[in-house]
């Protein structure tokens, strides 16, 4: 980060005392660590940001010295440290604000990278087979409004619980999807068609359970067998679409 004379005029003479050598360490140890915080910071911004960030750590870094070196002059108050040894002052100084402008930095990291996770969060990323398919993109694309507006379920796990979330964003397509053909704002499709008729039979539960997500563990309630029957007898060539070409960040 910075070049620290003292210190480095320090390191080529073996201190008499431990103290002292403990006080270079020190100084050293903390100036490490806030190379560490700073590199860490600039990984979540963009190149303008990284010149600002930049030209704000070397005026910092003017500051430090300048307020070290004044610490410097202080009465020592008869410290026993020699001053041709070290000037405790000044490294004590030093190793004092390196400490909080770390914690700055790492402050500033947390608020950054969690600004851009919820950025990422609140996308719908479409993939290029959806968009090739203007009558199906308007069906996924409320699957995917779907899968952001869930309201949270927790698993015992404290985890999401993902199978009611994939049950949800499915059930809410099937709805609306059905919506849109009886208002004949869509033409057929022959999956999200299916997924209606799957829904209208009361199954959506045992099918997103049995084709897409099963949850942690089996569902008691679930009729699985009484499913298999009846999507034998009504759906026999149905092929589930796991990957819809629609993603969004899980919570």
């Amino acid at each position: 980060m910075h070049q620290i004379r003292k210190i480095a005029f320090l390191l080529i003479i073996t201190p008499f005392f431990c103290s002292a050598g403990d006080l270079v360490k020190s100084a050293i140890q903390h100036d490490e660590q806030l190379n560490i915080a700073y590199m860490n910071t600039v990984k979540f911004l963009n190149k303008n940001q990284i010149q600002k960030l930049k030209k704000a750590q070397l005026l910092w870094i003017r500051y430090r010295d300048a307020v070290c070196e004044f610490e410097s002059d202080l009465p020592k108050k008869g410290h026993w440290i020699k001053s041709n040894i070290a000037d405790s002052n000044s490294l004590e100084c030093i190793s004092r604000l390196s400490a909080e402008r770390t914690k700055e930095l790492e402050l500033y990291s947390k608020l950054i990278g969690s600004s851009k996770k919820d950025a990422r969060n609140d996308q719908i990323i479409i993939s290029k087979s959806i968009l090739n398919d203007k009558n199906a993109m308007h069906g996924w694309l409320l699957y995917g409004m779907a899968l952001k507006t869930w309201p949270i379920e927790l698993e015992e796990s404290g985890q999401p619980n993902l199978y009611k979330r994939e049950l949800f964003a499915r059930s809410k397509t099937a709805q609306i999807w059905q919506e849109l053909k009886a208002n004949k704002a869509v033409t057929p499709d022959k999956y999200l068609d299916e997924l209606v008729i799957i829904y209208e039979a009361g199954f959506m539960e045992e099918y997103v359970w049995a084709y897409i997500r099963k949850s942690g563990r089996t569902q008691n309630s679930l009729k699985l067998d009484k499913f298999r029957q009846w999507i034998f007898v009504n759906l026999p060539n149905h092929k589930a679409i796991i990957n819809t070409g629609i993603t969004v960040p899980a919570p």
